[in-house]
């Protein structure tokens, strides 16, 4: 930052608004310096409070947007789902066993007791 004795030239292109800051400032008894800050400064104070007030619009309306998009997320994320779950399950199931629990029951082509792989033999050594 720079220090209070900092130059900073100021060139005034319109020499009505030269003669202007030149006999306001001699009306009110201070340097043409001190009535150019005093002048940006109370400029800057309301463009800033301008600059807020719009920043502060615009996030209450982004606000808004994002509340209105998440509700619509949620909405469609539900009813996504329940749509899924009308849905057939992909993968139907199959007993691999008929009603008392002991004979097997025939899955596709094979034939009755047919256990190639040995899956049921163990299933059953294990329930003893």
């Amino acid at each position: 930052m720079a220090d209070g004795s900092s130059a900073f030239p100021l060139r005034l292109r319109d020499p009505r608004l030269r003669a202007l800051v030149r006999e306001v400032a001699r009306q009110e008894g201070v340097s043409q310096n001190e009535l150019i800050e005093h002048a940006i400064e109370d400029e800057m104070v309301i463009r800033g409070r301008l600059l807020a007030a719009d920043l502060q619009a615009a996030a209450t309306r982004l606000s808004q947007l994002s509340d209105e998009a998440y509700g619509d997320v949620v909405t469609r994320s539900m009813r996504e789902f329940a749509e899924g779950e009308a849905r057939p399950e992909p993968l139907q199931s199959v007993a691999l066993h008929g009603a008392t629990g002991h004979e097997p029951t025939q899955v596709g082509p094979q034939p009755s007791g047919h256990d190639p792989s040995g899956v049921l033999a163990a299933f059953h050594a294990g329930r003893r």
